[in-house]
This record gives C-alpha cells, structure tokens and sequence, in this order.
C-alpha cells in the first residue's frame, strides 16, 4: 500500500531561504511531500485547506508577522503542524512563539 504525500507550505519572503529549503526537503523525502512555497502569509492562508499538513513559516515577513500568520493557520485547520523559523541570535521569540503555540 502506498503512503499519501504531505503536503507542505513553505512560507518565507527570502527567494534563497525558499530555494534551500524546498531543494533539501525534495533530495531528502523525494515524492513523499507536496511542497507549495509563498511569499506572504496572505497567499500561503488563501490556499490553506484541510489537506495542508505542515508549514514551514519565516517569523519575519515583510509587512506580516509570522506569529499572527501562524495562529490564523491553526484557527484555519487546527490539524496543520507549523514549524517557525527565525535567526539563530532570536532564540528568545523562537521560545517566546513556542509557548504560545503549546498555549493555544
């Protein structure tokens, strides 16, 4: 029996972040993930449907907040898994966003 693929929104105003990211997901999962990249959380929450697994959301969008998009995701399908990705040096928002998450 086949598994179905995940499908997968990668979310980040940074076209070489996007690039990185969705080419080290498809050398490392290959067809098992449907991979959907976005530059603003606006798009990315217009196509958000029941079938959206996982996001992968930049904190930082230009004009957008990623801890507002993520939360407007879960409100959206409360099913969907986001991962958060900030700089290394903003450790303290990564768990800052963390407690929220587990809050919410």
């Amino acid at each position: 029996m086949e598994a179905m693929a995940l499908n997968l929104f990668i979310i980040n105003n940074n076209p070489a972040i996007v690039i990185e990211t969705k080419n080290y997901l498809e050398k490392r999962f290959g067809p098992t993930l449907n991979i959907f990249t976005f530059n603003t959380g606006v798009d990315a929450l217009l196509a958000l449907d029941p079938e959206t697994n996982l996001v992968i959301l930049d904190n930082y969008l230009e004009g957008e907040n990623g801890t507002d998009i993520r939360k407007k995701v879960k409100s959206k399908n409360h099913k969907t898994q986001v991962i958060m990705q900030c700089p290394n040096d903003e450790m303290a928002i990564a768990i800052e966003v963390y407690r929220q998450a587990m809050a919410s």
